[in-house]
């Protein structure tokens, strides 16, 4: 099956499809530059809220976006266009 004809399938563009194949070159990191590092938090329970008066669901995705005020079916053709 070519790319295009996959991409239309799940709903996704084309190029996303060819980057997961050719894997992302700059996403290798030598293991010996990683370490952890301590970082002070609060608990999730005291992070205040940053706008209590967004009507309708908020979400953030695994890459940063963060979508409110649109209904699920606008939050749903906004993150299949950005893909």
């Amino acid at each position: 099956m070519r790319r295009c004809e996959c991409g239309d399938r799940l709903g996704i563009k084309s190029w996303r499809i060819k980057s997961w194949q050719q894997g992302d070159a700059g996403a290798e990191i030598e293991a010996e530059t990683l370490s952890l590092v301590p970082i002070d938090a609060a608990p999730l329970s005291l992070v205040p809220i940053a706008n209590p008066t967004t009507v309708g669901p908020t979400m953030v995705t695994p890459t940063g976006y963060r979508v409110e005020g649109l209904a699920v079916e606008q939050i749903a053709a906004l993150l299949r266009e950005l893909a």
